[in-house]
């Protein structure tokens, strides 16, 4: 055995002492499998490298080329272009991007190994036309126009998830209004009430318009509007069809829902009773909120209007009163609301319009806390005010209104503007509001606005899955319009070629939708000068692979709290850039945030992508999940999958929450986060502010809390009670007062220890401000006296208690003399009691009046109103002249007397120096020799007396 073993390592040495052969790499061999479009600018590609050539490859992938400038692209050659392959398998895929619209190109799969690079035969393709392009499968040319015998107006509109399409249409002639539904090839639908067409029926309405529609995710229909009824009221309708047009018999039986709203929440009766409706979404619960405006008084002023119904219909009485919530942004004319948008904490964002006066209007944005309170993290009181034509620089100011609202992809609030630059000369602007405390965001257009320069009036918004914004309307020669905006602000040059599209054959913009596939609908009227048809069209926009449906689907309840997260493309789809968030749905932080190539994202190659969170979700606890737009994209026709985001994926755990559960809430904020703030507002010295706070315990173990502090600034008013809450839904409360013995902004962490185990301890900071005690102004008095031509005069300004901070732009003058007058520097000696504002004349004649015309910059608040008018200085800066000069004694000209006294006038009161004979003089005339001397001058005010004795001569 041991001789064998030998015998058989020296035949393996022998072996390998044998030289092999050695073989040439050839040219591989490559074929083109597939090649499929995505959208306008983007395609994929498919190819398998059956033969290596004997060598190793070293790359792979896609050259190509416009057809008319190289038919027969290589590598290297004149306007090729080359996308690389990253895949290592003898199949391999790649995508093509940037391409051109409606151009033709020329595909050559490549490989390369030693030899060189072989190339497959040609594949030609023609990208499709640009976003702003009609679709042609929609009715053959993208538009569909239907005439329902009368003046037919379309309205808005929402693309269902199927492409179907359905629009308003209000019946000018008739005075009523309808539903149509297309097919996605542009058609009536027939399976819509047997016709495609459904008319609305208000019971004892003498007219109805419908102005808004949305989808619930069961595809049932709900649509908003008004109506009017013989006793000349005009009330908010609300109806609900299911997807074949029938009325839903579970929506207040019929499926239609009349409010008086004007009656309900102001009493209002008769013609006074007038509320309209334009726009409204439906909450995950099934409740509906509606937005627009509703009669306040007899004087025909109105307020802005929300409105919200439970799933049956019935007014839910949880939200403002009666189910009714009147916005007030002005005491004195009008508000009104346009659009509405639910964020996804249920807050109801609503934008709109002020009327200040006239034609000046103000742009309103508000929002509504879940119960229908002004929400105060909004702009500090609920209300965001702003002159959209003015921020831009703007020096016109008439029309400023908000015509749509929208939530973008990255969080803000987009507002669609009509602001006019000149009398009766609107544009299109877009503002950008932050949805965390509700102003402008700087970050858009440099302040929140961007005037897009386009002439015209918008009507509705849309935004998406890329951030883009589409907004219709009219031109101001009242054509079609429709306008795309970067996610910045900026015209969109892939839409139209300059990012504004107009069509001189139809009017106004009315409608607006965007499919999951990313299709963009548009409604619009006839021309303005003929016929009466409702038009609806069909735009290539930007196409989405669009998301069938995931596990756990949208909505669902009792969710496993160990689940993965299924979802369903339809299609083969890779990964690209982006990640997929788990957001806890009442506080909106951020769970676990998991990147699309990470190990836990599994299934790319197949329609279905699975996501294994490493965290196990809490019970009974409500959860969104986002993905990024183009974090995903189908494997053949490198189209984007479209993003998900707001409360477009929503799911519940099940169980029950077996631990004690903390929050807290104040009365006019609702709930304060732990690691969050509450501000007192302001007050003033003397008057300190109590709050009170409410402790919850939703949890199903009792809550222990201990360990109360305050802030400096702050004290405990009252402290827990026991200490001790009960198990599902026990309170207890606790106050806090913010002193007020001197001016301060006290602010610092409120903490209490509590047996919540991820809230504990609980802590959130308090602010506010305690301003001065408001101080009377005393006087304004002058400081010397009147009449005066003097350079310089003076004011004595008194208060009841020192202030300080008072400088020259505190001040202004009034009166003929305060021409060419100005302000000098106040000054104190007193600390702040008294001050002496200087003021230099000028040249002119006349009253002059100095006013304290502001508090600007004080250091308390004044409690009298301004401006504050001062005494007033009469200015005489003519100097005065000699009226006349008249013997008095004797009064004859022939005299023997040797005292004489003439008598001198003057225009006005003077004063003269002593001695007052040096003032006057005496002039021989006539050839006379007369020698005399002053010796006297008595009088004063306008007129002197002087006496003169002669001495010697005649004349």
């Amino acid at each position: 055995m041991k001789a064998r073993h030998t015998h058989l390592t020296l035949i393996a040495a022998s072996i390998l002492s044998v030289a092999l052969p050695t073989f040439a790499a050839v040219l591989p061999t490559v074929n083109l499998n597939s090649m499929s479009r995505g959208y306008y600018q983007r395609a994929g590609a498919s190819a398998v490298i059956t033969n290596d050539g004997g060598g190793t490859i070293s790359s792979r992938g896609m050259v190509y080329s416009e057809i008319a400038l190289n038919s027969s692209p290589q590598l290297g050659g004149p306007n090729v272009f080359q996308a690389v392959s990253f895949e290592s398998t003898p199949t391999f895929r790649t995508h093509i991007l940037d391409l051109k619209p409606g151009v033709e190109y020329t595909f050559r799969a490549y490989a390369t190994n030693e030899a060189g690079t072989s190339y497959s035969s040609a594949s030609i393709i023609t990208t499709t036309s640009i976003p702003s392009a009609f679709q042609i499968g929609f009715s053959g040319d993208g538009i569909a126009s239907e005439d329902l015998g009368e003046t037919d107006n379309a309205g808005a509109l929402v693309a269902q998830p199927d492409s179907k399409v359905i629009t308003l249409v209000n019946r000018q002639d008739a005075g009523r209004a309808s539903l149509i539904r297309h097919t996605g090839g542009g058609i009536l639908d027939t399976t819509f009430s047997g016709d495609g067409r459904v008319d609305l029926v208000v019971p004892s309405s003498t007219s109805d318009g419908l102005t808004g529609i949305v989808l619930q995710n069961d595809g049932k229909i709900v649509v908003t509007g008004q109506s009017t009824f013989g006793d000349g009221t005009r009330q908010i309708v609300v109806a609900r069809f299911l997807s074949d047009g029938s009325p839903d018999p579970d929506f207040d039986t019929d499926g239609v829902v009349v409010v008086n709203a004007s009656n309900l929440e102001y009493g209002l009766t008769g013609s006074n009773a007038q509320a309209l409706a334009t726009d409204l979404a439906v909450q995950s619960d099934g409740k509906i909120v509606v937005c627009g405006r509703v009669r306040r008084n007899s004087s025909s002023k109105d307020n802005g209007l929300a409105l919200r119904l439970n799933a049956s219909g019935s007014l839910d009485a949880s939200f403002g009163v009666n189910g009714i919530v009147g916005v007030v942004a002005t005491g004195t004319e009008s508000t009104s609301f346009a659009g509405l948008e639910l964020q996804p904490d249920d807050k109801v964002v609503l934008g709109g319009t002020m009327v200040v006066s006239g034609f000046n209007f103000q742009c309103v944005a508000a929002r509504l806390e879940a119960d229908g309170d002004l929400d105060p993290t909004f702009d500090g009181d609920g209300l965001l005010l702003f002159e959209a034509n003015q921020l831009e620089g703007g020096a016109f100011n008439e029309v400023d209104q908000v015509m749509d609202v929208k939530l973008a992809p990255d969080g803000g609030i987009l507002l669609a503007i009509q602001a006019d630059t000149a009398s009766f000369t609107s544009r299109f602007f877009v503002a950008k509001v932050s949805r965390t405390n509700g102003t402008l965001d700087s970050s858009f257009g440099g302040n929140g606005i961007v005037n897009t320069g386009f002439l015209g009036t918008p009507s509705k918004m849309e935004v998406q899955d890329n951030g883009r914004i589409l907004i219709t309307g009219s031109s101001a020669s009242f054509n079609f319009a429709l306008v795309r905006l970067l996610p910045s602000g900026a015209l969109d040059l892939d839409w139209d070629g300059d990012g504004i599209l107009t069509n001189s054959s139809f009017s106004t913009g009315m409608g607006l939708s965007i499919s999951p596939f990313g299709l963009v609908y548009a409604s619009a009227l006839d021309n303005a000068f003929t016929g009466g048809s409702a038009h609806v069209f069909r735009f290539n926009g930007d196409g989405v692979h669009r998301l069938r449906s995931t596990i756990p689907a949208d909505d669902a309840t009792n969710v496993p709290v160990s689940t993965n997260l299924v979802l369903d493309y339809g299609g083969a789809e890779l990964p690209n850039s982006g990640s997929f968030q788990i957001l806890d749905a009442a506080t909106l932080t951020l769970v676990e945030s998991i990147p699309v190539n990470d190990p836990r994202v599994t299934g790319f190659g197949s329609p279905l992508i699975t996501v294994d969170p490493n965290t196990t979700l809490s019970p009974a606890t409500k959860y969104y999940v986002t993905l990024d737009y183009d974090a995903i994209r189908n494997s053949g026709t490198a189209a984007p999958v479209q993003g998900i985001f707001n409360t477009e994926w929503e799911f519940v755990t099940e169980g029950a929450v077996t631990a004690p559960e903390i929050a807290v809430s104040e009365p006019g904020v609702g709930n304060i986060a732990d690691g969050g703030s509450f501000s007192f507002g302001t007050t003033t010295v003397g008057t300190p502010v109590t709050k009170t706070f409410t402790v919850t315990n939703s949890g199903t173990a009792n809550l222990t809390l201990s360990g109360l502090s305050a802030p400096s600034g702050f004290s405990i008013a009252s402290n827990f009670g026991t200490g001790n809450v009960g198990a599902s839904g026990g309170t207890t409360t606790f106050q806090i007062t913010m002193l007020a013995a001197a001016p301060a902004t006290p602010s610092g962490s409120l903490s209490f220890t509590n047996n919540d185990s991820d809230e504990n301890p609980f802590n959130f900071t308090l602010s506010g401000t305690v301003n001065p005690a408001p101080v009377a102004v005393s006087s304004l008095n002058r400081a010397g006296t009147t009449p005066t031509n003097a350079s310089s005069v003076s004011w004595t300004l008194t208060f009841a208690g020192a202030v300080t901070g008072v400088t020259a732009s505190n001040f202004s003058l009034s009166g003929a003399a305060s021409a060419g007058s100005s302000i000098g520097t106040p000054a104190t000696g007193d600390g702040g009691l008294t001050w002496t504002i200087p003021i230099t004349t000028g040249s002119t004649d006349g009253p002059l009046t100095l006013n304290l015309a502001n508090a600007t910059g004080l250091s308390a608040p004044l409690s009298t109103p301004l401006p504050f008018v001062g005494e007033s200085y009469t200015l005489d800066k003519t100097p005065p002249q000699v009226v006349s000069v008249t013997r008095q004694n004797p009064t004859g000209q022939t005299t023997a007397s040797t005292t004489l006294t003439f008598r001198v006038t003057y225009t006005e009161p003077v004063t003269l120096t002593a001695p007052e004979a040096t003032h006057f003089q005496i002039v021989p005339v006539n050839g006379s020799n007369i020698v005399g001397t002053i010796t006297g001058v008595t009088g004063g005010g306008s007129t002197r007396d002087v006496t003169v004795d002669i001495t010697s001569g005649t004349g």
